[in-house]
């Protein structure tokens, strides 16, 4: 394998990353307070990137016994994540005809467990975001100092190690950095449930 491969390979290994690992999530502002006005639910359709898995096989195994007889087992599922996109709807809290927080609308709501939830997935999934954004960086590196070593001879081994272990963890911590964005940004309940809660606040406050 000439060094030229090697060098496209680092290449590719980093534009792979920072396209994966453009998703950088961030949580949202937090702490408004109720304000005593009533709370109103709306709905958007927007455009939602996710990862779906799927089985698409089985696993088996044949085993022969010591009478020569031969069984065939289940073993396991086989499944496949792809990376799909479409419209779905959301809800959002208005509050003074003010956007605010899913986690401060529950914690308005008196719905604090909820609230609880919602901060908690969001801190699990923005650490692990950035997780997946120091291996992606990680690969990266290692991808192009393994394209680097590789052009000489004497270097091609320890070249393609780090090659190899860069272009593998360049995509997947990309994948892993997205994929938990995509959790930060993700709704714990529907909107037929918010409207709910909002109604039930708004009786309580004004009645």
């Amino acid at each position: 394998m000439s060094a030229s491969v090697f060098s496209r390979s680092a290449a590719w290994a980093a534009l792979i990353s920072v396209l994966l690992s453009s998703g950088c999530a961030t949580l949202p502002k937090t702490g408004v307070p109720a304000s005593g006005a009533p709370l109103a639910i709306n709905t958007e359709e927007v455009w939602e990137w996710n990862f779906e898995t799927r089985k698409v096989g089985e696993e088996y195994r044949a085993s022969q016994d010591s009478s020569g007889d031969w069984t065939v087992r289940k073993t396991g599922d086989i499944h496949k994540t792809s990376l799909t996109g479409g419209d779905v709807t959301r809800w959002f809290a208005l509050q003074d005809n003010l956007r605010i927080d899913d986690e401060d609308f529950f914690r308005i709501t008196g719905q604090t467990g909820i609230a609880d939830d919602v901060r908690d997935t969001r801190e699990r999934a923005l650490w692990w975001n950035r997780v997946g954004l120091g291996a992606a960086g990680l690969g990266v590196v290692l991808g192009v100092v393994g394209g680097l070593l590789a052009r000489n001879l004497d270097s091609m081994g320890a070249g393609l190690t780090c090659l190899i272990s860069g272009i593998i963890l360049a995509p997947s911590g990309g994948y892993l950095a997205l994929r938990s964005k995509f959790q930060v940004d993700h709704q714990l309940t529907s909107v037929d449930l918010a409207q709910a809660y909002a109604a039930q606040y708004n009786q309580t406050v004004h009645r």
